[in-house]
């Protein structure tokens, strides 16, 4: 019965951990990965860690989250979210995007677009997403952020496996532009008011990072 027992713990663990083939850790403002990928990435100086969590996405994928700050615990004036994510050993899916048009950085290349969003509806809609559980633990933090945020987001691959991913999540709260969410879009096609935004968005997230190697 205790062997049984053990049995389970480890294959709960492992199935839980078992993306984590890379081992991960943040020095100053540079966020360090061995390996999903092989890399270093230097945050502009007003960005100060906060802490990291695991999450899960169904039996599909696993990851970890990795969060910067600028402001305080009442009042986050920005945000910046690296994920690292894998495909799980007994899923046959992998990453399907085309990087044709991606943007070269420092021999990576990165799918980017910009979007919207409010928290209450993405919680909402999907409980148990990487967005619910990144609120939980700026709750846990004691960081209290607004609903609706605008992101510039770069995408790339972990290996030429395509069984691993890193996003990077550049945010800002959509109050500091004086707009509300729904003056963004209308129904799901981007208002000139969005695309002026957004434009605007991917500008001042450019600078906010920097690829230092690919180790």
């Amino acid at each position: 019965m205790r062997r049984t027992l053990y049995v389970c713990l480890f294959l709960i663990l492992s199935a839980r951990f078992v993306y984590s083939e890379a081992a991960r850790r943040v020095e100053g403002n540079v966020l360090i990965s061995d390996s999903l990928p092989a890399i270093r990435i230097q945050l502009s100086k007003e960005f100060h860690f906060i802490g990291s969590f695991p999450f899960r996405i169904r039996d599909m994928a696993a990851g970890e989250r990795f969060v910067f700050v600028d402001g305080e615990s009442n009042h986050v004036r920005k945000m910046f979210i690296v994920q690292f994510e894998s495909i799980l050993p007994e899923s046959t899916e992998i990453y399907r995007y085309s990087f044709d048009n991606a943007i070269p950085i420092e021999g990576f290349r990165f799918r980017h677009n910009t979007f919207a969003f409010s928290i209450e509806q993405e919680i909402r809609e999907n409980p148990q997403a990487e967005v619910a559980t990144t609120q939980t633990f700026l709750d846990k933090k004691n960081y209290k952020i607004k609903d609706e945020w605008m992101v510039s987001r770069f995408l790339a691959l972990g290996d030429e496996s395509r069984k691993s991913e890193m996003i990077l999540f550049y945010m800002e709260p959509i109050a500091s532009t004086g707009q509300r969410l729904e003056q963004f879009y209308d129904r799901d096609s981007p208002t000139e008011i969005w695309e002026k935004i957004s434009k605007e968005l991917d500008a001042r997230s450019r600078p906010a990072f920097q690829v230092l190697t690919r180790n």
